[in-house]
């Protein structure tokens, strides 16, 4: 799944500061309940997609815990993952920060 790699890119790029090894560390970084940080359950749809990345049956690490990734579940993260990049450059302006792409 690619689209979630492009997550944890655009994770990376617009949040730097610690220099984050994942999505993971990104999420956390910037979770809170002040004005531009992502709320604790929001934060762990990020979690949750970035996990299916490994787990899911046939994805990025071949997991079979997952389950399959059929055509309608990958129409799914494609989206969700726009989404989450969407909000993450949303996020960052909210913390004056450049948009580097």
């Amino acid at each position: 799944m690619k689209a979630v790699c492009a997550v944890e890119a655009a994770a990376r790029e617009l949040f730097p500061d610690g220099k984050p090894s994942d999505l993971g560390d990104v999420g956390k970084a910037i979770t809170g309940t002040e004005p531009g940080k992502l709320p604790a359950t929001i934060a762990k749809t990020f979690i949750g997609l970035y996990a299916f990345r490994g787990v899911g049956d046939g994805v990025a690490h071949e997991g079979t815990t997952g389950g399959a990734a059929t055509q309608e579940i990958a129409e799914y993260v494609l989206s969700v993952a726009a989404s989450q990049i969407l909000l993450l450059v949303d996020l960052a302006q909210a913390q004056d920060s450049e948009v580097p792409f």
